[in-house]
């Protein structure tokens, strides 16, 4: 911004808004990265989720973190100010003061209204672990639209957050083009199946990537509600259990380990390990052989 002569003394900074948007848009910090709905880094807790444009200088985002940044404190009967005990104020804060969602104005074009954080990428940094780099589109995009979901629907998301959050947001360098209304109507079928009910195929893709990125099982299964606690527990402690079994069973002493090398306290995510288990037993049941 210096360079380009926008940042004058004394600290004075004068802009416009395209110009704003058309050297934020180049250097999002990794925070932002992490919430393009195509990358294979997606965030696991998507506050904001957004789709760059083909072809043109912009995206398309939709958000649960506003900002608010006029309020009209005199139409307040009552301040309430309990969001800033552990939140901050972009938490609840308008919804516990304004909770009429047409008392809210939603700015949805940065031509309007552009507002840009300038915290350091060092002050900020999250790791872009493509965990998703391996899985077929459809399957990666239908776990995604569920990590949104489960968002939506968790209990830090206030009404009014779930009601304006399927309005689209325009961040854009350049004027508005045809193109952007073809993005637009992608964007929308995917907030809507978002803003829906599960299906099938989406909890079907939840256990696949589950069963290819061990480190998301967790995450997974507890986006569906505890659904799958049991199927959890069974997954990530089956040798545990399969362990307690034999020393139950009077096949093998108490707190023994298996052929790996890993205490069964401390289970590996392996499909040949209840071969290895049985192999333990049989090995276990000859040594006891006078």
């Amino acid at each position: 911004m210096k360079r380009k002569g926008y940042l004058k003394p004394p600290l004075q900074l004068t802009i416009s808004s395209r110009d704003l948007m058309r050297i934020a848009l180049r250097n999002f910090r990794s925070e932002t990265l992490r919430y393009e709905f195509d990358a294979p880094w997606f965030a696991q807790y998507p506050i904001s989720v957004y789709w760059p444009v083909p072809g043109a200088a912009g995206v398309i985002i939709h958000s649960f973190s506003w900002a608010p940044l006029v309020v009209d404190y005199a139409a307040l009967g009552n301040h309430d100010t309990a969001t800033f005990e552990k939140w901050t104020v972009d938490g609840d804060y308008i919804h516990r003061n304004f909770p009429n969602p047409d008392d809210v104005y939603v700015v949805t074009d940065s031509d309007e209204i552009a507002l840009v954080s300038f915290t350091k990428e060092s002050d900020l940094h999250f790791e872009l672990e493509p965990y998703l780099a391996w899985q077929a589109p459809w399957i990666a995009s239908t776990y995604k639209i569920g990590l949104i979901r489960t968002l939506r629907e968790s209990e830090v998301m206030d009404p009014l957050k779930r009601r304006i959050f399927p309005t689209p947001v325009y961040l854009h360098a350049d004027e508005i083009s045809p193109t952007w209304s073809v993005k637009r109507h992608q964007v929308s079928r995917l907030i809507g199946r978002a803003c829906g009910p599960p299906g099938f195929l989406e909890r079907w893709a939840t256990v696949v990537i589950m069963l290819t990125s061990p480190g998301l099982a967790a995450h997974v299964l507890g986006s569906f509600g505890g659904r799958f606690a049991s199927v959890l527990w069974l997954w990530r402690y089956r040798r545990f259990a399969w362990q307690r079994v034999k020393e139950k069973a009077g096949l093998v002493p108490g707190r023994s380990r298996v052929d790996d090398g890993r205490d069964w306290v401390s289970p590996t995510l392996s499909l040949m390990n209840p071969l290895w288990s049985v192999r333990a037993m049989l090995r276990e049941r000859v040594s006891r052989k006078p």
